[in-house]
């Protein structure tokens, strides 16, 4: 079996999705769909993609194809993954799901009513080395958890603002530092700690404060449910494009210190009878299949949904998880509000 596969939005992303769909014997892409139609007929050139439209429709119109990947501004998330379930399309939505919960739960019931796949991306969930690294903090390894702390340290230039129509716009990034930059790595403490039961949060934009109303620095403080503590603290002011990503997890009896990068850096691990080398990351791949800290996890997580349509069995990755990562990031953000954070207002020409 072939599954056609389209391309919704043509951006810095698309080679995440492009890459897996061309190298899984299942899969061909057969449309690139952008609201730019030479990005849409670029990618189309590039990878001898037979369509390219800027009209969604086109591609629902098209009976043959099975997945479509939503790779666009985060405000039509929704309103493309929509109108992609309703025409029986299986459905792979990049990451944030959408930008409300109400949203994100409605997307879940159509996928479920239409009897089709529906995933939001976290390809960091995918990762053997966290997966291990996981696997033995929820089982004891370092002893009753103590503390977590996490960064993200990255940039974002003017250009990366102002060439774009959505970055860095309230309503239709519905964030930044948090939701955009920073989501993955608030999604894997999640994973590891669950949802936190009491989140405290402050937020201002430090940088770029007259082409941005979203916030460039966020600083969230977590209680989690065993009552151990946390923090989170991202900046996305920084004046290089640069990734800087990093959670330490202390314990009573040890103490385990990773990243997000590609290719990871060796976990540092501290603990009874741990030994370095069963956590150590994986070098099989040499190069991301994009943009470098996107990594290479896309293709686990796009090979395992692939996978999934075929045999008609539950995804690793099901989308009731990736809603509760939004549900936290939405609590963040209206808890930075009350502590006296407010959107900007700007016009993009």
């Amino acid at each position: 079996m072939t599954l056609n596969c389209a391309i919704i939005g043509c951006g810095r992303i698309a080679p995440n999705h492009t890459l897996p769909y061309e190298k899984n014997p299942e899969t061909t892409i057969t449309w690139a769909c952008d609201l730019v139609y030479q990005k849409a007929k670029k990618l189309a050139q590039e990878l001898n993609i037979p369509n390219a439209t800027t009209d969604l429709q086109d591609v629902l119109d098209d009976p043959s194809v099975a997945v479509i990947s939503i790779l666009t501004d985060h405000y039509s998330h929704f309103e493309l993954a929509k109108q992609a379930l309703m025409a029986n399309k299986n459905v792979i939505v990049e990451k944030p799901f959408t930008l409300s919960a109400v949203h994100a739960q409605e997307l879940i019931d159509l996928a479920e009513e239409k009897q089709v796949k529906l995933i939001c991306i976290s390809q960091h969930r995918f990762d053997p080395m966290i997966y291990k690294l996981r696997e033995m903090v929820q089982t004891g390894g370092i002893g009753k958890i103590l503390l977590v702390n996490a960064r993200l340290i990255c940039g974002r230039t003017a250009d990366y603002y102002t060439d774009s129509y959505w970055h860095g716009l309230a309503e239709l990034d519905g964030g930044s530092a948090l939701i955009n930059q920073g989501y993955h790595i608030l999604d894997i403490i999640t994973s590891f700690m669950g949802q936190p039961k009491i989140l405290n949060v402050y937020a201002d934009r430090r940088h770029h404060s007259d082409i941005i109303e979203t916030e460039d620095t966020i600083s969230l403080q977590f209680q989690f449910q065993d009552n151990s503590l946390g923090s989170l603290n991202i900046t996305s002011g920084w004046e290089k494009e640069d990734w800087d990503p990093s959670i330490e997890i202390i314990g009573t009896k040890g103490k385990v210190q990773f990243d997000l990068c590609f290719p990871h850096k060796t976990p540092i691990i501290i603990g009874e009878n741990l030994e370095i080398k069963e956590f150590e990351p994986s070098l099989d791949n040499e190069s991301a299949l994009g943009t470098d800290y996107y990594g290479d996890l896309h293709e686990v997580q796009i090979n395992d949904f692939i996978d999934a349509v075929i045999h008609d069995r539950t995804v690793a990755f099901e989308p009731g998880q990736a809603l509760k990562t939004l549900e936290t990031i939405f609590e963040a953000y209206h808890n930075a509000q009350d502590n006296g954070f407010e959107w900007g207002h700007i016009t993009r020409k």
